[in-house]
């Protein structure tokens, strides 16, 4: 569950988010939409405990983490998971490495997650990938292997950033199949993005984002 009160974050003189109220119960499915410079991706860094608010709370799974340490806030994200717009992969290392990495930082063995490795690569179209290094995959590619690694550790929160953006049809429908799959076992997932198509998916909870101010919900 995540909650947000009369969260505020601005950056310099520029007011990001204002006034932002929020309520994404247990496996839920939020999708937050608006145009670029909304504010989307702020929010969700603030849901990830990147960035702290300058007025307002948060909770994550009924813990505040507004104000807390770093070593608590490190504990809290074991248990999340992040789909970045930018990737953010190991480029010399290989898929394997990359989407195991969650589990490393989860506490689970490798030996133990074996079985969702192959799984989430399976679902996402990449286990014929899976030795290969992630610089020498195609954009499409390298975006799916960010979700497969932000999911193999089956987290309490996934929180993803335009996370179909470059995917076509086909793979964007395999992640869809995959978040509802997540959502469906408890998975609370917030999914920001601009595309009207993406959010038409997912119609139960859509809050539209603009100016840094909450529109609709």
């Amino acid at each position: 569950m995540i909650k947000l009160f009369h969260v505020y974050k601005q950056y310099d003189t520029k007011l990001v988010l204002s006034d932002v109220t929020l309520l994404v119960e247990k496996g839920d499915i939020c999708c937050i939409v608006g145009p670029n410079g909304a504010g989307k991706s702020t929010l969700l860094k603030l849901m990830f405990c990147q960035k702290k608010p300058d007025r307002g709370q948060i909770l994550i799974n009924n813990q505040n983490v507004t104000h807390m340490s770093q070593k608590a806030i490190s504990a809290v994200r074991q248990r999340m998971g992040f789909v970045f717009e930018d990737y953010r992969l190991m480029l010399r290392k290989t898929v394997l490495q990359n989407v195991a990495l969650a589990l490393t930082i989860a506490g689970t063995p490798l030996k133990q997650g074996r079985q969702n490795i192959d799984r989430v690569l399976a679902a996402l179209g990449l286990e014929h990938k899976k030795h290969d290094i992630a610089s020498t995959l195609a954009a499409g590619e390298q975006q799916r292997v960010c979700i497969a690694r932000a999911v193999v550790s089956d987290p309490l929160v996934l929180l993803a950033d335009e996370p179909t953006g470059i995917l076509d049809s086909a793979a964007a429908i395999e992640v869809f199949d995959l978040l509802r799959g997540m959502s469906m076992r408890g998975t609370t997932v917030v999914l920001a993005t601009q595309n009207q198509d993406v959010a038409d998916r997912f119609p139960q909870h859509r809050v539209m984002l603009n100016h840094g101010r909450v529109t609709e919900q």
